[in-house]
């Protein structure tokens, strides 16, 4: 390594010291470079974003991602393929579609300031725990920078967290897999009951999983089938009793914006909407087993009501 002179306050640094100054940086770069070549977490995928959550941020810190704020592809295509890609990073909201689309901090950000962040690859973030325990899974938790929220179902696999009790602890987790299927729940609106007759969409009441209205209140419109024909429901005798389960869709010109994946019942050890089903269900429909964290553990399908399970879980018997 190239050897330097040793200044004080106040000496004279002629064009010479600063080049060996500027040799010995680099030399030091390379042997650091060496020792730790990755100097960050492989395969990351990093964009620029900046601060709009009108907050400082801290590193590990979340943010839910905004439209490109640099260039219009619009009015200036070239500039925004060929130029730094900055991202608006917002402050994290289910009903701004933030789930699934949130990016991690690499580093301390001001408020209104630009900085790296990561939207997939393995990051250091805090999550938080609920007393259920249930850690295997997370997404942004509404109106939070400071932690992802852990769940049976998500976006952000969690790989290791620190401790056995509930709360917001560190995490390491793999982020960036897409928006996860989120199983909801509903009951028939009160208007209509018992249900009967030849429908395709059924109007529901979103409930949690125990059949209590959410708040605040909110109705939605779903499919009865995935194939969106009419279904001749009498025989089901749906009330305001009968908890069923869909998953959303973006809303169709027909006003639907989901499908059920079930039928009503709560089979032993099952918190579903799958059990006690009728022998002339639909043969071509495919009928979903979620376990009473609301995750799905594998499915029925065709006239024989054959079970599969990529997870291994063994048939509960529900058919």
């Amino acid at each position: 390594m190239i050897q330097v002179q040793r200044v004080n306050l106040g000496d004279y640094l002629s064009q010479r010291l600063l080049d060996d100054y500027a040799l010995a940086i680099k030399e030091l770069q390379a042997l650091v470079a060496g020792i730790f070549p990755a100097h960050r977490d492989v395969e990351q995928a990093l964009v620029y974003v900046k601060n709009n959550t009108g907050g400082a941020l801290g590193k590990g810190d979340v943010v839910g991602l905004g439209a490109p704020i640099n260039d219009d592809p619009s009015s200036h295509e070239r500039r925004f393929l060929h130029g730094e890609l900055l991202m608006a990073g917002e402050t994290p909201y289910d009903a701004e579609g933030h789930a699934g689309k949130f990016a991690v901090l690499d580093q301390p950000i001001g408020a209104g300031q630009i900085g790296v962040a990561c939207v997939q690859g393995v990051v250091r973030v805090k999550v938080k725990i609920d007393d259920t325990g249930v850690a295997d899974w997370a997404d942004i938790d509404d109106g939070v920078t400071g932690n992802l929220l852990a769940a049976a179902t998500g976006s952000a696999k969690i790989l290791w967290y620190e401790g056995t009790e509930a709360g917001t602890v560190w995490a390491v987790c793999l982020i960036g897999l897409g928006k996860a299927l989120t199983v909801e729940w509903g009951t028939a609106d009160d208007s209509v009951s018992p249900i009967t007759g030849l429908i395709s969409t059924v109007d529901l009441i979103v409930t949690d999983t125990e059949g209590v209205a959410v708040d605040p209140a909110e109705t939605i419109t779903v499919y009865i089938r995935n194939d969106q024909s009419a279904v001749d429901i009498t025989a089901r005798a749906w009330d305001q009793n009968t908890l069923l389960s869909f998953v959303r869709s973006v809303e169709d010109s027909a006003g639907a914006s989901g499908v059920l994946v079930g039928e009503p019942g709560y089979p032993a050890g099952y918190h579903s909407a799958i059990g006690n089903m009728p022998l002339y269900w639909e043969c071509f429909t495919v009928l979903y087993v979620y376990d009473k964290g609301g995750k799905c553990v594998g499915w029925y399908y065709g006239d024989e009501h054959t079970w599969e399970s990529p997870w291994g879980v063994a048939d509960p018997e529900i058919l």
